[in-house]
């Protein structure tokens, strides 16, 4: 029995040393299945939150503004004696400074360059063309939908421009452009969104040179959202 015993106890000692003899590539493959545990583990815990957690998005926006705006019987068109049509070029760089699971909120940096074209009171045809420049930050308030797929979102910016050519009512020159929008996302893959915006705008100067009247316009843009 006592021989039976000193044999098993031989057997796990050899057992023991041939562990401590295993090769190193062993104990490496063990490290990386833990490591990619905690990896994948942080992974879903993003995916959690709203754009997987990240800070940086850049985007781009085509659209145009007017002063028409209708939806059915619903009239709310802007009754001027002119039309300043808008057609808007804008490149856009959010960053995140706050992201849940199912709220975030963004700065939004928007630099853009926007072609113009105004009809003169009382000639139906003819239209001058211009020009405005400038950049607008503001902040986006987002909410997250369907895991991630969709989002909606209020923004507000404001920021100084440049115009060259605007109705009697409004000062050519330095300007600021004050915008409100509500927006969608919706998700195309993993990096990309598509990005659909309606909204309003009023352009004045704060008074820096008369006349001052202000230019309102509805406001619709589209694009993508890319994030990095």
């Amino acid at each position: 029995m006592k021989g039976t015993q000193r044999a098993s106890l031989q057997e796990h000692s050899c057992q023991v040393e041939r562990f401590k003899k295993m090769p190193g590539i062993f104990r490496l493959t063990g490290i990386s299945i833990f490591l990619a545990i905690i990896l994948l583990s942080n992974r879903v815990a993003c995916q959690d939150r709203i754009f997987d957690g990240t800070r940086h998005k850049i985007g781009f926006q085509c659209g145009f503004g007017d002063q028409n705006w209708k939806l059915g019987l619903i009239d709310l068109s802007i009754d001027v004696s002119y039309t300043y049509e808008v057609y808007f070029l804008q490149l856009q760089y959010y960053y995140s400074l706050l992201s849940k699971e199912y709220w975030g909120i963004d700065f939004l940096f928007q630099p853009q360059y926007n072609i113009v074209r105004l009809k003169i009171p009382d000639d139906s045809y003819f239209k001058e063309n211009g020009f405005e420049s400038g950049l607008n930050c503001g902040i986006v308030v987002r909410r997250n939908l369907l895991y991630n797929r969709l989002s909606v979102y209020a923004l507000i910016s404001s920021g100084p421009h440049y115009i060259s050519n605007a109705p009697v009512r409004q000062a050519n020159g330095f300007i600021f452009s004050d915008n409100v929008s509500l927006g969608v996302n919706y998700r195309i893959n993993d990096k990309i969104y598509l990005d659909f915006r309606p909204g309003f705008r009023h352009v004045s100067n704060a008074g820096i040179r008369r006349p001052n009247g202000g230019i309102n316009t509805h406001t619709y843009t589209a694009g993508l959202l890319i994030i990095l």
